[in-house]
């Protein structure tokens, strides 16, 4: 790889870290370079799109789905088990 390409491989990376929700632009340089290395992995050449598109969206997504990671609500958060004992108790019947 020439020191052309790898200079633009880093600014695909650097303008998708930019551009992203992650707070950390540092940390979502280095995920926005392992999207950047996957979708080298990826790409075909019979695709319409062109190389750098392809890879700044697969940049894109990889910090995408690290934000998701990072903010995603765990179900039943905050929600107390109740026994069967506690509910008779209070009165209640089932």
């Amino acid at each position: 790889m020439s020191p052309e390409q790898e200079k633009l491989l880093l600014k695909i990376a650097k303008l998708a870290a930019k551009n992203c929700r992650l707070t950390d632009k540092d940390e979502a340089y280095s995920i926005a370079l392992v999207g950047v290395a996957k979708g080298m992995a990826s790409y075909k050449e019979t695709t319409k799109t062109k190389l750098t598109t392809y890879l700044y969206r697969c940049a894109q997504f990889e910090c995408w789905a690290e934000w998701r990671k990072l903010h995603r609500i765990k179900r039943n958060r905050g929600i107390e088990a109740i026994s069967i004992d506690y509910i008779h108790e209070q009165g209640g019947d089932i």
